[in-house]
């Protein structure tokens, strides 16, 4: 059982992947903002992270960069439905392991990320 940490504005979203990862029986946590995800991460060390790479406030890739320097090895999946190739690239740069453009099969991304 892996701990999951989905980092997503949209709460639909968040619920429709808590759902998928509760049916295969995963540990799911959320956040629906940047700073809440560090604070998470602090506590519950998630062995996956899911995050969209456009969070309202703070940008994604400078969360992910706050993640690397807490936990540099956990698996990072950006997820987003920017196209901006600059966004996806700094992203990419800044540490995650895969990138997912929205809209995804929801469980496509839960099988993949649990291959991970």
């Amino acid at each position: 059982m892996a701990n999951i940490l989905i980092i997503d504005h949209c709460q639909f979203v968040r619920d429709q992947l808590t759902k998928y990862f509760y049916q295969k029986q995963q540990t799911v946590f959320t956040a629906s903002s940047g700073q809440e995800a560090i604070d998470q991460i602090r506590k519950i060390i998630p062995d996956v992270i899911l995050i969209d790479i456009n969070l309202p406030n703070v940008s994604g890739s400078l969360v992910i960069q706050e993640i690397r320097n807490i936990l540099p090895t956990v698996k990072i999946i950006g997820i987003s439905s920017t196209t901006d190739k600059e966004k996806v690239t700094w992203a990419i740069k800044s540490g995650i392991s895969v990138f997912k453009l929205k809209p995804f099969r929801i469980d496509t991304l839960v099988n993949e990320t649990l291959k991970l």
